[in-house]
């Protein structure tokens, strides 16, 4: 299981099949901006109502996204 908030949002990206801008685009996140690359690299961490989209979006538990509990 990936260790980070970022690693597991790049694992749920991807299965998900998505970009980086795509994902961006889904969350209504102005185009060019470097989020989703700050949130997956652990550079910043989304604020609450931010990582509940990301959660949405991908299919996802909250919980699982920021600390890695219960099933995806």
């Amino acid at each position: 299981m990936p260790d980070t908030l970022g690693e597991r949002l790049r694992a749920a990206r991807r299965k998900k099949g998505l970009t980086q801008q795509a994902l961006a685009d889904s969350l209504h996140i102005a185009r060019g901006s470097r989020e989703i690359s700050r949130y997956e690299t652990g550079e910043t961490t989304p604020q609450d109502a931010r990582l509940v989209a990301l959660a949405k979006a991908l299919g996802v538990r909250p919980g699982w996204l920021r600390y890695g509990e219960g099933r995806r």
